[in-house]
């Protein structure tokens, strides 16, 4: 099976668009919020897009024992966090090292544009932890606002983001 085919479409497209200077450029100013807001009004696009989150939303949730999640903002340290909450502990060590495994790969296939992503996003930082209640993913960017952009993007198309009160944290 070739390399796009495992990707899915989704993954072709993305592949396709990471090599664009226009893309770049675009989101180097609007950012990557505002960019998957443009893509989500094209017809069909916005369901494909959706459909392929949902589903790898749910085998993620199958794989590791997820049982909720949401996105907390330290504006103060410029950190994004994405908490998954799973009482297993073995899913919560089986997913550290795949996160990290995902990311080395994501750096050695696109290897100038993982670059040009974290160079553009100024990001010092991303990592990934086991916590008491599951895990936490965190990325330290100055662009923090963009990430939550994305979350807010995917929320407002049906993909619901459990916060527990208080749990949205947003110092200004």
């Amino acid at each position: 099976m070739s390399d796009q085919k495992k990707m899915g479409a989704i993954g072709a497209i993305f592949e396709k668009a990471l090599g664009s200077d226009k893309l770049w450029d675009y989101v180097s100013n609007a950012g990557l919020g505002d960019l998957l807001g443009e893509i989500f009004k094209v017809p069909g696009l916005k369901d494909k897009i959706m459909g392929e989150i949902t589903e790898m939303a749910e085998d993620m949730k199958e794989a590791f024992d997820i049982t909720k999640w949401e996105y907390v903002v330290d504006r103060d340290k410029n950190v994004f966090y994405l908490n998954l909450y799973t009482e297993s502990e073995k899913s919560r060590i089986d997913f550290k090292t795949r996160f990290k495994a995902f990311i080395e790969d994501l750096h050695h296939k696109y290897k100038s544009a993982f670059a040009c992503f974290i160079k553009m996003y100024k990001v010092s930082e991303i990592g990934c932890d086991v916590v008491d209640y599951g895990i936490s993913i965190r990325m330290v960017t100055e662009r923090i606002d963009d990430l939550e952009k994305i979350v807010v993007e995917l929320s407002t198309a049906d993909v619901e983001f459990e916060v527990e009160e208080g749990g949205k944290k947003d110092e200004e």
